[in-house]
């Protein structure tokens, strides 16, 4: 009888245990996904280009490209000619019918 009751307090102890880590990992479950979504926002590009405006930054309408490399370096030259990327209509219904 001493036996099974201290089977049964074992099995009791475990059980709230377990329990408790059930809910400490559900809260740091939550608290990762909170993060993340929080990281998600931080990092967007609207959140970017509001920072950047209001420490005074402004957007370039034509960037004068630069060529850093030291005369008699092994640096890659940069392309004569513009590279144009390719234009796809963002948020159009047909925009796959774009793509190529």
């Amino acid at each position: 009888m001493f036996l099974l009751v201290t089977f049964h307090v074992f099995a009791v102890q475990s059980s709230f245990q377990l329990d408790k880590l059930e809910h400490q990992r559900s809260d740091a479950q939550r608290r990762n996904e909170h993060l993340r979504s929080l990281v998600a926002s931080r990092s967007s590009a609207t959140a970017i280009v509001r920072a950047a405006t209001i420490d005074g930054l402004r957007r370039v309408v034509n960037p004068i490209p630069l060529n850093l490399a030291a005369p008699g370096t092994n640096a890659p030259r940069p392309s004569p000619t513009p590279i144009k990327m390719p234009t796809y209509p963002y948020g159009d219904s047909n925009a796959s019918a774009a793509a190529p």
